[in-house]
């Protein structure tokens, strides 16, 4: 299951990082989504795609923002990664 547009052979090795999804939530255009990476719990936010809990995930570097607060959400996160999309998959 793709959960983005299809890769071109530059994104798709762009996508070196990989998780384990732990939850997820909807808000207007973004997917929030924390991700288990060998232990070390990340908040990733990408454009709206559909995730499966507990599904595994590859996705690119994006840029980081600290102490993000999401007005739809009502929270603070820590740390959020934007990134420009997440597949599918993983190790």
């Amino acid at each position: 299951m793709r959960m983005m547009r299809p890769p071109g052979n530059a994104q798709h090795a762009s996508l070196t990082r990989s998780g384990r999804v732990l939850q997820h939530m909807d808000a207007n255009q973004y997917t929030y989504i924390e991700v288990d990476e060998d232990g070390h719990h990340t908040w990733l936010a990408a454009p709206r795609t559909p995730i499966v809990d507990g599904s595994r995930i590859r996705f690119p570097d994006g840029v980081v923002m600290r102490d993000f607060y999401s007005k739809l959400l009502k929270r603070t996160f820590e740390a959020v990664i934007f990134v420009r999309a997440v597949e599918a998959g993983g190790i």
